[in-house]
């Protein structure tokens, strides 16, 4: 029996109807479900938090020379900042970022 003739074979056999419904889909019996790691919820947050802060320094005016050279200055001297000083400019950048 040659190729031909077995392809024949199988498509007299086969109802035209039923290779249609082969090619449907069927409804899914189940609801599809995506979960996000806690490492990729911390990424968003992180990345949440440095968009307002960017989006924050675009607002500042622009930094003057005169005052990077007095910065550079006081480190150059051995300035330094105390836990307290910290603390009072963290607790401002949160409330100027609404966290």
């Amino acid at each position: 029996m040659k190729i031909n003739e077995i392809n024949a074979l199988l498509q007299a056999q086969e109802p035209v109807g039923s290779v249609k419904k082969r090619t449907e889909s069927e409804p899914a019996s189940t609801t599809d479900r995506v979960d996000i790691s806690p490492a990729a919820r911390q990424k968003q947050s992180t990345e949440a938090l440095i968009k307002k802060i960017k989006e924050y320094i675009a607002q500042l005016p622009m930094v003057r020379d005169d005052q990077i050279a007095e910065i550079s200055q006081k480190l150059r001297e051995g300035y330094t900042i105390d836990r307290q000083t910290a603390e009072v400019i963290a607790n401002k950048i949160m409330e100027l970022l609404k966290i």
